[in-house]
């Protein structure tokens, strides 16, 4: 499995993703939630068509033995051991949405359907920990649609080089340019790119709505904390 390093920032970051457990290294994970997955106020992500066989093998196998282990993990606590990575799939792996469905609908002005989530994740975390997060959010209203980004900085570099490398996709900028400059032009091919990869539509029009960096963790400037979060609109 791919071991991650940082091209860009600060050696903080390095050791921050040095520090993750288990034996997959830095290798982000898809998940995805569609249809029954999304309930009224929180979404359950399952392991996406393209996760590592043994992640589905060992997922099909809990599931296969354990009566009260559900499908995408709801009913009970249940862990699988991967090496060292458990999953806890009551919380690493279930996404709230009240508070942020009110979000979005606060900046459209519109009521909102969430259509789709996609996302990688790193484990153990899961979306427990915004540095090692990329997940989207897919938002349809009247005849729009909106995308919501959150991504950790660095898990957005593992997913930029990702595409990047994947060989059909169309960006080849940096997006980041410093630890607190964003290209805008990269960052809307990424984004283009990031939605095929995710839900398999082109947006051609696609718009930047906001974008701004977060913290992972209150009280931390460091580089390695911080966490675009941003919108667009098709």
């Amino acid at each position: 499995m791919a071991i991650y390093h940082s091209q860009y920032f600060e050696e903080a970051r390095q050791q921050l993703v040095d520090s993750v457990p288990g034996t997959m290294g830095y290798t982000p994970i898809p998940f995805h939630a569609v249809g029954d997955d999304i309930r009224l106020d929180r979404a359950f992500l399952r392991f996406d068509w393209r996760a590592p066989e043994m992640f589905k093998q060992a997922l099909a196998t809990a599931m296969a033995g354990d009566a009260q282990f559900d499908r995408i993990g709801f009913l009970t606590r249940s862990e699988l051991l991967l090496g060292q990575a458990a999953l806890d799939y009551n919380g690493h792996f279930t996404l709230p949405t009240t508070e942020l469905r009110a979000a979005i609908q606060k900046l459209t002005g519109e009521p909102v359907v969430l259509a789709g989530v996609a996302a990688d994740l790193v484990l153990p975390f899961g979306l427990q920990d915004l540095r090692h997060v990329v997940h989207l959010t897919k938002w349809t209203y009247e005849n729009h649609t909106l995308y919501h980004l959150v991504a950790g900085l660095p898990a957005l570099e593992v997913k930029v080089d990702a595409l990047r490398n994947a060989g059909v996709y169309r960006n080849e900028a940096k997006v980041l340019h410093s630890e607190t400059e964003l290209d805008g032009t990269a960052l809307m091919a990424f984004m283009q790119d990031l939605i095929r990869d995710y839900f398999g539509v082109e947006t051609a029009n696609l718009r930047t709505m906001q974008a701004a960096f977060g913290a992972a963790k209150p009280n931390d400037d460091a580089a390695s904390n911080r966490v675009l979060i941003a919108d667009f609109e098709n």
